[in-house]
C-alpha cells in the first residue's frame, strides 16, 4: 500500500517530468496492470515519465527509450526496437510436430520455415511433454529455429504458410 500512495504522490501533481523508483515492486500483476494503465494514461498528455524498473515487459510497454546499465553504468541507450536489432538473437520459433511424426514431415517443415527465411537457424529438436508435467505419458516432438530480427518482413507469409499446413 506504500508503494501505491508513493506513486499516487509523485503522480497527483502537474509536473511535467516525473521521476519513479522501481513503482510496481512489490505489486502483484492485477496492480502492476493498472498501473501501467495510469502511467500511459499521463504519458499521452504530454507529461514525461522517468523510471527505472527490473521488469523487461514493463520497459517494452512503458518506455519510448530505455537505458540499459550495469555495474552502476549505462552501457546502451535506444528504442526497444534499436536495442533488440543491436543485441538481441532474433525470434524464436517451436513447431510441434504432433505425436508420430515422419522424418519426411519435419524435413518438409524445415524447408517451408528455410524457404521463407534462408538465415533460420534450427537451434534444437526436442520433445516435450504434453501437459508440461514430467508424468505426461505424451510426448510431442519439436522443432526449434531462430529467425533473426532482419527478416521480419517474411515472417508473415511464413506463419500463413504454415498455418494453412496444419489444417
Amino acid at each position: 500500500q506504500k508503494r501505491r500512495l508513493w506513486v499516487a504522490t509523485a503522480i497527483v501533481g502537474e509536473a511535467p517530468v516525473v521521476f519513479l523508483d522501481e513503482p510496481t515492486s512489490g505489486m502483484d500483476p492485477s496492480a502492476r496492470r493498472d498501473l501501467w494503465a495510469l502511467l500511459l494514461n499521463r504519458r499521452a498528455t504530454g507529461r514525461t515519465i522517468v523510471f527505472t524498473t527490473h521488469y523487461l515487459e514493463e520497459a517494452d510497454v512503458l518506455a519510448d527509450r530505455k537505458a540499459v546499465m550495469a555495474q552502476g553504468r549505462i552501457q546502451a541507450v535506444g528504442t526497444s526496437r534499436e536495442l533488440k536489432l543491436r543485441f538481441g538473437v532474433g525470434y524464436h520459433l517451436e513447431l510441434e510436430l504432433g505425436l508420430t511424426p515422419s522424418a519426411a514431415s519435419a524435413a518438409a517443415l524445415r524447408a517451408v520455415v528455410c524457404n521463407h527465411v534462408s538465415s533460420a537457424a534450427t537451434t534444437t529438436e526436442e520433445t516435450s511433454a504434453g501437459d508440461g508435467s514430467s508424468l505426461a505419458l505424451e510426448v510431442s516432438p519439436k522443432l526449434c529455429f531462430s529467425l533473426p530480427y532482419s527478416d521480419i518482413g517474411r515472417f508473415g507469409p511464413l506463419l500463413s504458410e504454415l498455418e494453412t499446413r496444419r489444417e
